[in-house]
């Protein structure tokens, strides 16, 4: 039998091939459709952890600065902060846009070159500042951030999401933010190797008077004492003291302490210092006792 001048068995073959053609098209597009899920989902694990680690990076930055206030070491931590505010900003803004799409506002609608393609490469020119002239760095962070597809993204990018469904327009804002993270994660680790560790800084001076001999000097006698400067640190941020075991607060760098003795002779005090330095982990603790002598007050008539 033949039907359009061809036999059945080949309509049927035919047909046969076009219901497993549109089959394998099927189950293609389901199988891309479940990849780009899971590429979501992926991003939406992996954005917070890398912003989280930049965090964690950037206050240790700023600890070390505390700690250890050089010149070299302000430089750094506002040169941190810098690049850290370039990508957060950026984050805030492909957020937005995100918040935008998910209220019910259609990719099209998006001005996607103002509002997002054109600050990824404003930033990616700042960033690209702190890798300096070395051409390997350069090249990782070039393909970090645009994947050898510059000129693409820059002309193509906004048109491809503005044609977009409201999913791939929010996978793809999030692609770049995640990038930029990625970009922003050695900066912040590279400048943190930077911070040299050291003694504390002693940045300001107190004079200090000490005396040996009787307990209190009397009317009509010689008293000679050794004045001498005392270094100490304002900044107290990392440093704890103990006075008698117990903690004692500080008031830009300095402890003001009061007693009263109720009997006469010598007291001791026992003054613990310990200093926390942000760069090693390290604790180093400084102790010393000193000592109040107190007059019977009787015998000090």
């Amino acid at each position: 039998m033949k039907i359009f001048g061809l036999h059945w068995v080949g309509h049927a073959t035919y047909l046969a091939l076009l219901v497993g053609l549109v089959f394998r098209g099927e189950t293609r597009l389901s199988a891309l459709i479940a990849l780009k899920d899971e590429l979501g989902e992926a991003q939406g694990l992996a954005l917070p952890e890398v912003s989280m680690s930049n965090a964690g990076s950037l206050n240790k930055i700023k600890a070390s600065c505390l700690a250890y206030p050089r010149p070299r070491h302000l430089e750094i931590n506002e040169a941190a902060r810098q690049a850290f505010t370039l990508v957060d900003n950026f984050g805030r803004k492909a957020g937005e846009i995100r918040q935008r799409m998910r209220a019910g506002t259609p990719p099209q609608a998006i001005d996607w070159s103002g509002d997002l393609v054109n600050h990824f490469y404003r930033l990616a020119d700042s960033l690209s500042i702190f890798y300096g002239g070395d051409s390997t760095r350069r090249a990782w962070f070039e393909e970090c951030l645009f994947a050898g597809r510059r000129t693409f993204l820059s002309d193509q990018l906004p048109v491809i999401l503005a044609g977009a469904d409201t999913a791939e327009a929010s996978r793809f804002c999030r692609n770049l933010q995640l990038r930029a993270e990625l970009a922003l994660a050695p900066v912040l680790k590279g400048l943190q190797k930077q911070m040299r560790s050291g003694s504390i800084v002693l940045d300001r001076v107190l004079p200090v008077l000490s005396y040996s001999g009787a307990p209190c000097p009397r009317a009509g006698e010689p008293f000679e004492a050794d004045i001498s400067i005392a270094g100490y640190w304002q900044r107290s941020q990392n440093v704890s003291l103990k006075i008698n075991g117990k903690p004692f607060p500080l008031e830009a760098g300095v402890a003001h302490y009061s007693a009263v003795f109720k009997q006469p002779g010598n007291h001791r005090i026992p003054v613990e210092i310990s200093a926390y330095n942000p760069l090693t982990g390290e604790i180093r603790s400084y102790r010393k006792d000193f000592l109040a002598s107190v007059p019977d007050t009787v015998a000090a008539r």
